[in-house]
């Protein structure tokens, strides 16, 4: 279904009445990321020499963590835009990345089917492991000890880590340099048709939704390992994929240049948008949407009210990751175009 022919709330809120006059402000929108609209660049940063596959923000927003097809992690901090630390991780691309323990440890994937653990306090690289028998493309952790990680495989494999990802010092509480043991901390594999391109939980982790590059969009249960819906997808490749914070929905962007909206209760799409060019990347509040186009665009997106509030070109080339500190202040793009941009 199309804009403007949806047949029922998505969301709590209720559908607003046909307007017959001009649009409410901007500043009347009834967002959690209030003031989102007015994002200005507030730092450039032409740090990688290949595109940007991926990013991630430390819990505090202080930090940024971002990989490239030119196999280096860089963290920077987005408050004074310096390097704070650059190594080259991989003989092969970089896919994915998280900051785990507030930011000290960088967990990243390669195309090379491994995971590795690099700790930032030490500068180190504290574990290189084979996880997969192909790229892994992306990543998911749930506090304290379990991750998520999809692949090229076709696969999403679970792991249940039984030592901290920190590196070993002496004198020090933190230890274990082995962190990954694939033979004992791999609990459940879960088998898809297609290669894995995106993944999340929901906040209380009992879901996990996947995206694959044939379309398919799938509904896990993260206590039985089985799935729960097979949600109608895309027609092309899944590129990104979250959880409303209440659980109730899920929002899906894809290269055949749509974005849905699913109810999770009925399995059903209650929301559909064709843009003008593929979509790579998105990150929500379960309200306000910004979705990363493959020629460089934002879309932000109002979805209570359902209308599009800004389009806005951000890099020369697709926006491939996007993320956003949890009150909106600040947002972080990585693109085709090698840049990482800081937006305030």
């Amino acid at each position: 279904m199309e804009f403007g022919q949806v047949p029922k709330q998505i969301f709590t809120h209720p559908h607003p009445r046909r307007m017959t006059g001009p649009p409410p402000a901007l500043s009347s929108l009834d967002v959690c990321w209030r003031g989102i609209e007015n994002l200005a660049v507030s730092a450039e940063l032409p740090c990688h020499k290949s595109a940007v596959t991926s990013l991630c923000l430390s819990p505090d927003g202080r930090l940024v963590a971002s990989v490239s097809y030119d196999c280096t992690l860089k963290i920077h901090n987005t408050v004074s835009a310096t390097r704070e630390r650059s190594v080259s991780l991989s003989s092969l691309p970089l896919t994915a990345v998280m900051m785990l323990h507030e930011g000290a440890t960088v967990l990243a994937a390669s195309m090379d089917s491994t995971l590795i653990v690099y700790d930032v306090e030490c500068g180190r690289i504290v574990e290189s492991v084979r996880g997969h028998e192909d790229a892994v493309s992306c990543l998911a952790w749930i506090a304290p000890s379990l991750l998520l990680t999809g692949s090229w495989d076709c696969c999403v494999r679970v792991w249940r880590l039984r030592k901290p990802l920190t590196c070993s010092r002496t004198g020090s509480s933190r230890s274990s340099i082995r962190a990954i043991k694939p033979a004992s901390d791999l609990i459940a594999q879960l088998d898809h048709d297609a290669r894995i391109t995106a993944l999340a939980t929901n906040r209380l982790y009992t879901l996990l939704a996947t995206g694959t590059t044939e379309g398919d969009v799938f509904l896990w249960s993260l206590k039985s390992f089985s799935i729960v819906k097979n949600l109608p997808g895309h027609k092309e490749s899944v590129n990104g994929i979250d959880f409303s914070p209440d659980g109730t929905r899920l929002v899906t962007c894809s290269d055949d240049r749509t974005l849905k909206v699913f109810d999770l209760c009925t399995g059903t799409v209650v929301f559909s948008k064709c843009l003008v060019q593929k979509l790579k990347c998105l990150v929500w509040d379960g309200k306000t949407l910004l979705v990363g186009g493959a020629q460089g665009n934002i879309y932000l997106w109002d979805l209570v009210n359902v209308n599009l509030v800004k389009e806005f070109q951000a890099h020369t080339g697709a926006v491939l990751c996007i993320c956003a500190s949890d009150d909106g202040g600040v947002v972080i793009t990585g693109g085709e175009d090698k840049k990482v941009k800081i937006w305030r």
